[in-house]
């Protein structure tokens, strides 16, 4: 019987895990701003698949350019429970923790630094909020990991 798929932690993938990836692209230069298609509309999640909570969030560059320059490229999650009406970051009071890929570099990740649930029909959305000062970067992958709380 082979093994289950595990996690970056090394914990086995279960049941409690999302059901689905929650996952935002920028294709070419990263901006500040809202990640939004190519008509400038923001790309926003439809939480949907259980009620649970949202534990880590991971970036990386696969194929495209690192930063260069402070501060590097900065992403803020952010959550609506009012139908996407008004959005507040799940690092409030913990902006310093938002996930960085500093200059140079082509990955980082950042957990939440305290647990939010969420729930059927909340919003997620994500925001780079700083990019490299001389290079901006490119071709940025936004990841969510967590766990349903209802299966």
């Amino acid at each position: 019987m082979p093994l289950p798929p595990i996690d970056n932690d090394g914990r086995p993938i279960t049941n409690d895990d999302f059901a689905y990836h929650t996952q935002w692209q920028v294709v070419g230069d990263v901006t500040v701003g809202p990640i939004a298609d190519a008509n400038g509309t923001p790309l926003t999640h439809l939480f949907g698949a259980c009620s649970g909570s949202v534990t880590l969030i991971d970036l990386d560059l696969p194929d495209g350019v690192r930063p260069v320059g402070k501060p590097g490229i900065c992403v803020d999650l952010l959550w609506s429970g009012d139908g996407g009406q008004t959005f507040v970051s799940l690092f409030a009071g913990f902006l310093s923790q938002r996930p960085t890929i500093a200059p140079g570099q082509a990955s980082a990740m950042a957990y939440l630094p305290q647990f939010r649930s969420l729930n059927y029909g909340d919003f997620l959305q994500a925001e780079v909020v700083s990019v490299g000062s001389v290079t901006p970067g490119s071709n940025l992958n936004v990841r969510l990991t967590g766990r349903c709380l209802d299966v």
